[in-house]
């Protein structure tokens, strides 16, 4: 398990305000504090202690909530005037205020190849105003705290190997489908080399947490334009129409110990479980879901009622649950939709989606996050509450080659983080890396469900974390429901290990497995 390092400091970080009476006057520390990255002017999250109803906070401001949080945390969204936080600041039961941010997955097919690098745009995003969107630089010395985290590899500590069979089996049946081909951008960048003969463990205890200045990058998504993919096999370079007699390499990967294994055989399918997309939505129709595949929760509002016009949540789902390219094959698969079209939304939004789930899972449970932004209390909070609610909570790393403790969700103490590798077990150049990253699974060249009935291969961590929540789904299928210390210590004590990742800084040199699952 963690070691206390991940979150020992959130009380330091992020202490409650003296409460007292709204009519009070105002202490100075009951300023705004300067908003993140991608901050969305005047709107604001409240977090409030257990026991607060909203309404009591919002009843003499006249605001109407955007959203309002009981589940996984207590409290609401709402935009309001500087006038208006501080009074909520000073409010009784009012734990925590946090300027609501934007969080950001790429565009989709036709979009540029770095359009998951550019910034949100003002009015994109679910209740933000049309406006200038701050991206405050990082004004920090380099190593002083919230100074941006150097990429590279750093050092290792021994951890022996877990040995075991390889599991293989036959492909899986046709679909005759269309197949979507991507562009092959190259990559903007060569990844370092692993050093030899040097592994990282998983550590123990929980993850730290980092001061939450701003950092000089760019709002991450969590898929990003395919680099090439170095086996000649692969779905890119045969140009596919149909699916027969051809396994995802990334099945193959967490089914086999060994490099150089075949086919994907498991004897759990995960039919007991339900898994929850916090996504886009997912394309209910895909041939590839077979029915399974229904709506949960729509943060947005704009009809689709689940359902996806991105694809991004689509080809997660593939990848958890797919009947061709998934990994537990009979789960039911929820739409908790949380993205517009556009591919971009707010930390609010988000927290809106994981507050639903904790509150309405069919267990035993999983939920995949296939989602990042700079670091917030408030989501990482929301995420602890989603885990003590009985759900598996996986979270992309993100893909911005940075610590990924700097991340949200993924520095939560009880998000199951999953960076990417590539299919020579290497780090995909994108992946972020840390103490903070839990396991790797394959997330280059990853062939999924994508819109109109379409497969279509992509990259990112985005696709490495829903190979590790299909695992966990095909554990509660086998085992029953598990707490997340149980699951997470299964994930870590049974993947392969000293697998060549080049991340340092602690990074877990584990690659998921399904171990005969």
């Amino acid at each position: 398990m963690r070691t206390s390092l991940r979150r020992t400091a959130t009380a330091a970080l992020m202490t409650a305000l003296p409460a007292v009476a709204l009519a009070a006057p105002l202490p100075s520390a009951a300023e705004p504090l300067p908003g993140p990255p991608g901050a969305i002017p005047d709107q604001y999250i409240v977090t409030l202690d257990h026991g607060t109803a909203p309404q009591t906070v919002l009843g003499g401001l006249g605001v109407q909530p955007l959203f309002t949080y009981r589940h996984a945390l207590a409290g609401f969204a709402a935009r309001l005037t500087p006038a208006q936080v501080q009074r909520v600041r000073a409010a009784p039961g009012v734990d925590e205020v946090e300027q609501d941010a934007v969080v950001a997955i790429p565009l989709g097919e036709d979009a540029p190849a770095d359009s998951d690098l550019e910034p949100p745009y003002p009015g994109d995003v679910p209740g933000e105003p049309t406006g200038p969107v701050d991206f405050p630089q990082n004004t920090a010395a380099p190593g002083a705290p919230g100074a941006p985290m150097p990429a590279g590899p750093g050092p290792a500590v021994s951890d022996p190997a877990v040995s075991g069979p390889a599991v293989s089996g036959p492909a899986a049946p046709d679909l005759t489908v269309p197949y979507l081909a991507e562009p092959e951008p190259a990559a903007p960048g060569e990844a370092a080399p692993a050093a030899p003969g040097e592994s990282v463990a998983p550590r123990p205890g929980t993850k730290p947490v980092p001061v939450p200045s701003p950092i000089p990058q760019t709002v991450p998504g969590t898929a990003v334009p395919s680099a090439p993919v170095p086996d000649s096999s692969g779905p890119r370079s045969k140009g596919l129409r149909g699916m027969g007699g051809f396994t995802p390499w990334g099945l193959t990967r967490i089914n086999n110990r060994a490099l150089g294994g075949s086919g994907f055989q498991v004897r759990a399918t995960g039919a007991k479980v339900t898994s929850y997309i916090v996504d886009s939505g997912i394309e209910f129709s895909h041939p590839d879901f077979g029915g399974r595949a229904v709506p949960g929760y729509d943060a947005i509002g704009d009809g689709l009622d689940g359902g996806d016009c991105n694809g991004h949540g689509t080809h997660v789902a593939g990848v958890v649950g797919g009947g061709y390219t998934g990994v537990a094959r009979k789960t039911t698969l929820v739409s908790v939709r949380v993205f517009p079209c556009v591919g971009r939304t707010s930390n609010s939004a988000v927290i809106a989606g994981v507050d639903w789930v904790a509150g309405h899972a069919k267990k035993p449970a999983v939920a995949n996050l296939s989602l990042a932004g700079r670091w917030s209390q408030a989501a990482n909070r929301a995420v602890e509450g989603l885990a003590k609610a009985g759900v598996f909570p996986v979270a992309a790393a993100g893909n911005d080659n940075l610590n990924a403790c700097f991340v949200s969700p993924a520095s939560s103490r009880t998000a199951f983080t999953v960076g990417a590798i590539d299919p020579e077990d290497r780090r995909a150049w994108f992946s972020n890396w840390g103490t903070c990253v839990d396991i790797h699974a394959p997330g280059t060249g990853i062939l999924s469900a994508y819109l109109n009935g379409s497969f279509r291969d992509m990259d990112g961590t985005s696709m490495a974390a829903p190979h590790v929540t299909g695992i966990a789904a095909l554990y509660k299928d086998t085992h029953g429901d598990a707490s997340f210390e149980a699951l997470s210590a299964w994930l870590t004590g049974h993947a392969v290990r000293n697998v060549p990742i080049d991340g340092g800084y602690g990074t877990a040199r584990l690659s998921a497995y399904t171990n005969g699952l």
